[in-house]
């Protein structure tokens, strides 16, 4: 506690003074010509009258006669309902309190609320210990403390396809432009492929799941790369981690046609192991459909929009309803009453698995992270040297994930410059640019022309949460800060 005279504290106004007699069971008096606070006890009121009598102060003893008779500690529990408080966390302790939220599985709101509790304990025992504070408006805090310690928040965590919570902190979702989009499929094909292999599942059914993409038969629909930046927890861990979502696959080939051509080709078993994979609806949980659509095709019955439905157990019956009218594009977003198709029954395709999650250290205004160091304003060439940094990690991720190297990439390009053109060197070579053209996508295409590391480390965020304001003003007046500046040095010394 930096105050513990309380005529020294910093009021701004008369409501701050009354707040403090309320503690200390006190009256309140401002001496305007010597501009200072004073706090009168009760048994000395009358003395006090007398003085300001004697020095003609008429109106400043009636005012201190009418104080006298108010009950300050009444007024006060009348405002100790919790309110809505909006409150600004810079940089890097907004981005701690998302984590310190993961870590406790609940919400920035209620950190922030713990945080002040706590706070506001330790104050209301110092000035219960030291005398100061009066032992009915000790027991009233006390107890409206234990109250809202109660309180119930919502939690603000999802669980990602690992069963890992996260917290998104930055999100940005661009089109991906027609001339890169087959780049970044051949690369997240490999990606698939390589997965698969290792269980055993032939690679045939990867090809025939990518054979079309957003803009096969000549059409000119939409492929999103969405970025988004998290704090992941992993055990008891929590972890920073950047990534991507991005679907180049067809939607009408993926609903309508390769299911079909899936169980033609391939035993169920494969079929649905390979679903299960990446996570990817149809069938898995209604294997039994397989036969019977299996049935209908060997007996040379149309499928109905019914069978398509069954194929993806009925999870997504509307999406499904959408995609089969004439003229319905996926991607119509909930405009003027226009219908809306979400992405999340395709398959998730592995677009983000191999990214690693990044260790957090908070030393004073920097965020550090593998290598990586975050500050509030960076300097140009902080910022280059740290977005060089972090794309060579994450393509070393991707590389490995395919099995590639600089040296082959290097190897390729020099065969194909020598006019030594064959499929390999091609095969190296389109699945490098695609890993160029994704980190591009993810790093430097974010919103109003910033790269990622700018966009995700912004100076600051606003947080809501609830508590009394009067005990909001009590902590200002005794710590002799802003309430943004106690809660950011209580984030800055949480273990995280």
């Amino acid at each position: 506690m930096k105050y513990v005279d309380i005529n020294m504290l910093n009021y701004k106004s008369l409501q701050d003074m009354e707040y403090i007699a309320a503690l200390t069971d006190k009256v309140p008096y401002y001496d305007f010509e010597r501009k200072v606070a004073r706090f009168v006890e009760r048994e000395k009121i009358q003395e006090v009258i007398s003085e300001l009598v004697k020095e003609g102060k008429f109106a400043e003893a009636k005012e201190l006669m009418e104080r006298s008779k108010k009950d300050y500690l009444r007024e006060f529990e009348k405002l100790l309902t919790p309110k809505l408080l909006s409150i600004r966390i810079s940089f890097p302790y907004w981005i701690k309190l998302y984590g310190l939220a993961l870590k406790h599985e609940t919400s920035p709101s209620a950190i922030l609320r713990r945080l002040l509790v706590t706070a506001t304990r330790s104050l209301i025992e110092e000035l219960n210990r030291t005398g100061i504070m009066a032992p009915r408006a000790y027991l009233l805090i006390r107890e409206s403390l234990d109250s809202i310690k109660k309180l119930q928040e919502r939690r603000t965590f999802n669980e990602d396809e690992r069963g890992r919570k996260y917290m998104l902190i930055y999100e940005h979702e661009e089109p991906i432009s027609i001339s890169e989009l087959k780049h970044i499929h051949y690369f997240i094909k490999r990606l698939v492929k390589v997965q698969v292999q290792r269980e055993g599942i032939p690679e045939e059914i990867v090809d025939l799941l990518f054979e079309k993409t957003v803009a096969s038969d000549f059409e000119t629909l939409e492929a999103f790369f969405y970025t988004y930046v998290g704090v992941f927890k992993e055990g008891d861990e929590v972890f920073l981690r950047f990534g991507p979502e991005v679907n180049t696959l067809d939607f009408r080939y993926v609903v309508f046609e390769y299911p079909i051509r899936a169980i033609q080709e391939f035993p169920p078993d494969v079929v649905v192991k390979f679903h299960k994979k990446i996570l990817f609806d149809a069938f898995v949980e209604c294997p039994h459909t397989i036969e019977e659509i299996r049935a209908k095709l060997e007996r040379g019955e149309a499928l109905t929009l019914e069978d398509y439905k069954s194929i993806f157990c009925h999870k997504f019956d509307k999406e499904i309803e959408i995609l089969s009218r004439e003229g319905i594009r996926p991607f119509v977003y909930p405009e003027e009453g226009e219908e809306f198709i979400h992405a999340e029954f395709l398959p998730y395709c592995f677009e983000d698995y191999p990214l690693p999650l990044f260790r957090m250290q908070f030393s004073g205004n920097e965020l550090r992270i593998n290598g990586i160091t975050l500050r509030k304003k960076p300097s140009r060439e902080e910022v280059k040297e740290n977005l060089k940094k972090l794309r060579d990690i994450i393509r070393r991720a991707y590389y490995r994930a395919v099995g590639l190297s600089e040296e082959r990439v290097v190897e390729a390009r020099a065969k194909v410059e020598r006019g030594e053109i064959d499929e390999e060197a091609l095969d190296v070579l389109s699945v490098s640019k695609g890993i160029d053209i994704s980190l591009d996508y993810l790093l430097l295409r974010q919103k109003e022309g910033r790269d990622l590391l700018s966009a995700f480390s912004k100076p600051s965020e606003v947080f809501t949460t609830t508590f009394p304001k009067p005990l909001i003003r009590v902590l200002e007046l005794f710590r002799g800060e802003k309430i943004k500046n106690i809660l950011e040095d209580l984030i800055a010394k949480e273990p995280l």
